[in-house]
């Protein structure tokens, strides 16, 4: 790429000029706070899905959602993460132009020019079905004097990255190298000859700040799967995705526009459900990407007039990008004749057509092999047929992850195989794109005979009734890491005798064993569990008047659970799943519970399991951290003692305390310190006091062994007369 010698023209900044976030109060969005601190984006995907994380600090996180109805309920929602509740509420900031009196911050500029009329209403419907197709083309697409345009784009990144990393290059790839490039699409660019760590992109965001006059709206990413700087470059008017890390999109890049333009129908019908999509409304950010879209009309095409990918490989030398085959034989003479002869208009409809019989639910999206390939094959690689050695091989070297089949939509990659391209794509969203599938369909049965005259203006104009189908969540509870690594090493089996004892011993829930599953050498194992309520196990408040004290939590739960079995007139029968799922690879755990597929279309049934589901994640969750913490390793803790000031502690003395540690009552307290030979008892229980935090209305009972070098608190009881107001309260 020829180097542009004129420098972007740069100038100071402020720390009141700086580029920030939008500003306006959309009601799709909440703030996330509370969590623990080096929480991930993809953890806070798991417990709000279908949403998108905006920005991500240390202890708040913004979080913006397809419409205000989901935002909504996820504000509403009781979340906790590792235990720990988190604090969900609708983004309340002000609108454009509305800033706070006083306030030095100016609003962020409104770009109104840089979404270009993509409206189909302004597109000529006249002629036949070739002229509305070449309108259509003319109005979407970006011209070849437009694509000429947006390469100062990459010039400009050359020369700012260049300060930093002397002989970078940029480079073009998607759509704009594929010919499926569309007016107001964002550009992607690869930025090789960069030494690359975890501040790449952050360092990279900071050096197109300096210029604020050509790159402006920059955001860095470095917690996505591909790190990436967003920017808008205002020369061109043109926002892009910068990226550092792989290859393997140019390789994407070159495989779909070899074989766009292996045959002369294809690059437009790829266009044009490319538009379809973006007017339906249910393709861009946080939806289905544009590149699943287009795998799966090339998917479609393998069907009729493309060959599969593993057949252009079969030929081809291997070219290895992070452990996957990229490699494919890119020689169009090489490639077997046609005998299709179907035209445009008969592929356009036939994908709408084939995606409308297809069976999402049991079927992947293959364009691999070419063919459809169930679901449930994934689960066992063993099971897959012999094109999939290499994805094979990377498991059990553990170079890759498994594919994610447990999504609404599963479009595999052709070349990286763990990795399902539409696997952000919600359930609801699933749906809608679903039934805008077959109102094409049905649409096209009825224009196929009068020439398709008027399919793509109903297409394109109108919508389909879509039923918003309720969609029945599963509720889990995540224990990561950052909790589990306090356990022994045997951990997995405290986490599964909580979950069993809380639902056997203290629900009353007869539990039935379905199934153990374990995948990928063992390193994450399943087990299911069945039940059935019978009894609304979650109305507990007036149960538990009739309950006095009890030895344990445990006991005087299920005293409440049978005080409701036997006394509350309401009786149904919920058929429920109870799965635990133990990662062996590093200490994860998940359990979660859903209704029965039986019981599914029971509308009175599925509410039952929504108000359990509920009651699962606010209370049955903190059951499950309290079993399971009588089983942390606790850290021994030492008392300070009273020394003048600046003076280091003994070399055998050592103070150590984890302000995250629960201490029970009713347990002995162990302080081994060899200083404490010669102290006083009551100088020890003072500074225990001290130490432990202990609140005033207590009364300790200590016994000092000088000969074990302890003290240990044999008992303790709270004087609640003599307590603070705020003890009391607690």
């Amino acid at each position: 790429m020829e180097t542009n010698t004129k420098q972007p023209e740069q100038r100071p900044r402020t720390g009141d000029q700086r580029e920030s976030g939008p500003s306006e109060a959309e009601a799709n969005r909440v703030i996330v706070s509370g969590y623990p601190g080096g929480t991930k984006a993809r953890q806070l995907l798991e417990l709000f899905p279908g949403s998108r994380v905006e920005t991500l600090g240390w202890r708040r996180a913004t979080l913006s959602f397809p419409t205000g109805v989901e935002a909504g309920a996820a504000a509403r929602a009781r979340v906790c993460l590792d235990g720990v509740p988190l604090a969900v509420k609708l983004n309340r900031s002000k609108v454009k132009g509305q800033n706070k009196k006083g306030s030095n911050k100016r609003p962020r500029p409104v770009d109104k020019e840089l979404e270009p009329e993509l409206d189909p209403r302004s597109i000529d419907f006249s002629g036949d079905f070739h002229q509305q197709l070449d309108a259509v083309l003319a109005h979407v697409r970006l011209t070849q004097l437009e694509v000429a345009r947006i390469s100062q784009l990459f010039d400009d990144v050359e020369i700012v990255l260049h300060e930093y990393w002397p002989g970078c290059t940029a480079h073009p790839f998607g759509s704009l190298t594929t010919g499926l490039g569309m007016k107001g699409s964002d550009a992607d660019c690869l930025v090789q000859g960069v030494q690359q760590d975890q501040h790449t992109v952050n360092r990279a965001r900071n050096l197109l700040r300096q210029y604020p006059t050509t790159f402006r709206q920059i955001i860095s990413i470095p917690t996505a799967h591909t790190p990436i700087v967003k920017f808008l470059h205002v020369p061109t008017n043109t926002r892009a995705d910068l990226s550092f890390k792989t290859t393997l999109g140019v390789r994407n890049s070159r495989l779909l526009a070899f074989l766009l333009h292996a045959d002369t129908r294809a690059a437009p019908v790829a266009v044009a459900v490319k538009y379809w999509g973006k007017v339906a409304g249910f393709t861009g950010s946080g939806k289905l990407t544009n590149y699943a879209l287009v795998m799966m009309v090339l998917f479609y095409l393998q069907q009729r007039i493309l060959p599969p990918v593993c057949k252009l490989q079969s030929a081809a030398t291997e070219h290895m990008v992070d452990g996957w085959d990229t490699g494919f034989d890119a020689r169009y003479e090489a490639l077997p004749p046609t005998t299709c002869d179907a035209t445009i208009a008969d592929l356009i409809g036939g994908f709408f057509e084939f995606y409308d019989a297809f069976n999402f639910e049991r079927d992947v999206v293959n364009p691999y092999l070419g063919r459809p390939v169930e679901r449930a094959v994934f689960a066992d690689p063993a099971q897959l047929p012999p094109e999939y050695d290499l994805y094979r091989r990377n498991l059990e070297q553990e170079v890759a992850s498994p594919l994610r089949t447990r999504t609404a939509l599963c479009v595999q990659d052709p070349f990286e195989h763990s990795h399902n391209v539409a696997s952000m794509l919600s359930a609801a969203r699933a749906d809608e794109m679903k039934a805008y599938i077959a109102f094409a369909a049905a649409a096209y049965q009825r224009e196929k005979k009068k020439g398709c005259v008027g399919f793509l203006q109903t297409i394109l104009l109108e919508r389909p009734v879509v039923q918003v189908k309720r969609r029945i969540p599963d509720y889990r509870v995540v224990m990561r890491e950052s909790y589990l690594s306090r356990l022994q090493p045997d951990w997995q089996r405290p986490v599964r005798e909580a979950a069993l004892r809380v639902f056997d011993e203290i629900l009353k829930l007869a539990l039935t064993k379905a199934d153990k599953s374990t995948g990928d050498e063992a390193a994450v194992t399943k087990e299911r569990y069945a039940a059935v309520l019978v009894k609304p196990v979650w109305r507990r408040k007036e149960a538990a008047r009739n309950i006095r004290a009890a030895a344990s939590f445990v006991e005087r739960q299920r005293l409440i659970t049978e005080e409701i079995l036997a006394h509350d007139p309401n009786e149904f029968s919920v058929p429920v799943q109870l799965e635990i799922q133990l990662s062996n690879r590093r200490r994860r755990a998940v359990v979660s519970v859903r209704v029965a597929a039986e019981a599914r279309d029971d509308a009175a049934k599925v509410q039952k399991f929504m108000e359990f589901g509920q009651f699962y994640l606010a209370t049955i969750q903190s059951w499950m951290y309290q079993l399971i913490d009588a089983h942390l390793v606790k850290k021994q803790i030492a008392p300070p003692r009273n020394r003048k000031e600046n003076t280091p502690p003994p070399d055998d003395e050592t103070i150590s305390s984890d302000e995250d540690e629960e201490y029970d009552s009713d347990s002995p307290v162990v302080v081994t310190n060899s200083a404490y030979r010669d102290k006083d008892i009551a100088d020890v229980a003072d500074s225990l006091e001290n130490s432990l935090g202990i609140a005033d209305g207590f009364k300790f009972n200590f016994k000092l062994d000088s000969s074990a070098n302890e003290v240990r608190v044999l008992e303790s009881t709270r004087n609640v007369e003599n307590s603070s107001p705020a003890n009391k309260s607690t």
